[in-house]
């Protein structure tokens, strides 16, 4: 076990029967028990006994936060590539990113790929059909 979770631990104790609240001799057996090699046993006791670390209450932290600004180079280096944002086009989507109404351009999009997979299920199915022989095709 690469990476030990303090509460995947916790979990694992209490399935086979067994207390997180229990001394090291006695979790150390049941560890081993299930077939964990002594150096995760180890890692597992010292995970065990160590103080939770308090949850970071600031979003200083994360990189994308709602209202936020970024400029090309901004992204470009948090993603490690080349990034161009082009304002005026953010402009022009700004109704679609925050949920504005629907635009005909937009129906129409979602109407015509509908037709579109539709006539193309319903030629797929006649074809099949007519190459096995089946259906209105039967001889």
């Amino acid at each position: 076990m690469n990476m030990l979770d303090k509460n995947f631990l916790q979990s694992f104790l209490r399935v086979n029967n067994a207390s997180p609240n229990m001394s090291d001799a006695e979790v150390r057996v049941v560890l081993e028990r299930a077939g964990w090699s002594a150096s995760e046993v180890a890692a597992a006791l010292t995970l065990l006994r160590s103080e939770p670390s308090p949850a970071p209450n600031d979003r200083s932290n994360i990189p994308f936060q709602s209202g936020m600004e970024f400029s090309s180079s901004q992204l470009s280096e948090l993603l490690g590539v080349d990034v161009v944002i082009d304002p005026g086009r953010l402009q022009e989507h700004q109704g679609v990113m925050q949920g504005g109404a629907f635009s005909l351009r937009y129906v129409v999009t979602v109407f015509g790929t509908i037709v579109l997979a539709t006539g193309l299920a319903l030629g797929a199915g006649l074809f099949s059909a007519f190459m096995l022989e089946i259906g209105p095709f039967n001889t």
